[in-house]
């Protein structure tokens, strides 16, 4: 399975599908313990956690932190930013061990999809496999 086949979104995909997945996939980066991955401001993409561990949280008015979840390797955060333009709330993503993650922008994916029918109708058929 490539690295996109740990998205749950992508699971039931085909081999050939989730490596031209992988072609517009980011380069690994790697972050270490206390460094910010991530501010959630602006960017409209997926994110995956290869391997490490990160925590997301947002800071209250009076600055205290609020733990939101967890990511560990195989996890993503930020699935809908590859369907949907939306704003997304303003949240920090540390890295607690030194960690390493994948982009998959929200333009470069939905290009693939105008590109390839085939692909778009196999992560359909996907979507409809998990709601059945």
């Amino acid at each position: 399975m490539t690295v996109c086949g740990a998205v749950r979104a992508f699971r039931n995909l085909p081999t050939s599908a989730l490596t031209k997945i992988a072609q517009i996939a980011s380069p690994p980066t790697t972050y270490q313990a206390g460094e910010l991955i991530s501010d959630g401001q602006g960017e409209q993409a997926l994110l995956l956690v290869v391997a490490g561990k990160a925590k997301v949280s947002l800071l209250s008015v009076d600055g205290n932190e609020n733990i939101l979840y967890l990511l560990k390797g195989g996890d993503v955060d930020g699935q809908a930013a590859l369907f949907v333009r939306q704003p997304r709330l303003a949240r920090l993503i540390e890295a607690v061990y030194p960690t390493t993650v994948i982009r998959l922008r929200h333009d470069a994916f939905q290009d693939l999809l105008a590109s390839s029918p085939l692909l778009a109708r196999e992560l359909l058929n996907s979507f409809g496999a998990r709601l059945a």
